[in-house]
């Protein structure tokens, strides 16, 4: 199976930043974990690092993206279209470019059509926190 790493560069109160596999910058909320259970709060916190199975979905609210399974805790995180932490809730929105004084990413809805044109409907994702 293909495996694909993200590699988280940046993390402060507002924003996770990161680069999937040299190909896509990513952006997430900021790890929160306020109950210490290192799960992250659901709906405000990234995921924990870990290595994740990820699956091509169809979403209500998003459309085709990828959904990353079996995320202890958590239910829904995805690959979607979004340039800014405020737009997930948990999940990740990939960019062509990245904006580092405005901490966001650029161009995702190319981003998220290159991923699906081209990433397989099923791989494995390894995060690693390098902040």
């Amino acid at each position: 199976m293909t495996m694909m790493k993200l590699i988280r560069i940046k993390s402060t109160s507002k924003v996770t930043l990161g680069l999937l596999d040299n190909n896509w910058w990513t952006v997430e909320k900021p790890w929160v974990d306020l109950n210490d259970d290192g799960i992250g709060d659901e709906n405000q916190s990234c995921i924990a690092a870990g290595v994740y199975t990820v699956k091509r979905h169809v979403s209500p609210a998003h459309g085709d993206c990828f959904e990353i399974q079996n995320v202890v805790g958590r239910t829904h995180i995805l690959f979607h279209v979004a340039n800014w932490a405020r737009d997930v809730k948990g999940c990740i929105g990939p960019g062509t470019g990245i904006v580092l004084r405005n901490d966001m990413v650029s161009h995702s809805r190319n981003a998220m059509d290159e991923m699906l044109d081209t990433l397989p409907d099923e791989f494995e994702l390894e995060i690693v926190n390098a902040f």
